[in-house]
């Protein structure tokens, strides 16, 4: 996780597909990653455990 996230905030606000061709984006802040398109909230700490996965 000290790798990725640094990465990941980096690329906050490019433009990202999902496997169906949808574009997206995302912010991030202290707590939370936010697809800006849903409003959906991700927890650092699922993407901590997505990744362990």
């Amino acid at each position: 996780m000290e790798t990725a996230r640094p990465r990941i905030e980096e690329h906050q606000g490019e433009i990202f597909y999902t496997k169906t061709g949808k574009p997206f984006t995302y912010r991030t802040n202290h707590y939370t990653l936010v697809i800006v398109e849903s409003q959906r909230y991700v927890q650092w700490h699922e993407i901590r455990s997505a990744l362990e996965e």
